[in-house]
């Protein structure tokens, strides 16, 4: 097991301050399935694991990948989609801008991934899945999420039997 030490986020702002409340928290580093910027520019980085739970680190982006990366962990660099605040017009209550995405970095641990296909309704990207049908959309292309992918040291397969 690859252990690393991260600063979690346990409380809310200080009412007065603004600051977090944060321990240091020994994390299991095989069992980090991504980790992006927090949103709204708050400082640090969110973590995912392999089982769709998470929280979120003081510790920066680069930071995290700095961590697994001396524990001999790879990851998929990748840029998630994510929502950008809306924009209402005042006078008809119409959303302006529902089509636009936002994005950030992400960090995507390769042997996590179930599946991955290009995005529907004709978005450019693709979306990766994960266990349990938990997923991320990414403004990387198919074709090169596909050979980023093809990139990784591929373990051989049996051949099938045959009946």
């Amino acid at each position: 097991m690859k252990m690393i030490i991260v600063n979690q986020v346990t409380g809310r702002n200080d009412i007065d301050t603004g600051a977090e409340s944060v321990t240091p928290t020994v994390i299991n580093a095989e069992s980090v399935r991504n980790f992006y910027p927090r949103k709204n520019e708050a400082p640090g980085t969110r973590i995912t694991f392999d089982d769709g739970g998470g929280f979120p680190v003081t510790d920066t982006f680069d930071e995290i990948a700095a961590k697994l990366a001396g524990v001999g962990l790879s990851y998929l660099n990748l840029t998630m989609v994510v929502d950008v605040p809306a924009v209402i017009d005042e006078d008809t209550g119409e959303h302006l801008n529902a089509d636009d995405e936002g994005r950030t970095p992400v960090s995507v641990k390769p042997d996590l991934i179930r599946c991955f296909y290009p995005r529907k309704d004709n978005k450019p990207g693709t979306r990766i899945t994960f266990a349990k049908g938990s997923g991320i959309a990414v403004q990387n292309l198919f074709e090169e999420v596909t050979t980023l992918c093809a990139a990784l040291p591929v373990a051989a397969l049996p051949a099938p039997g045959r009946r």
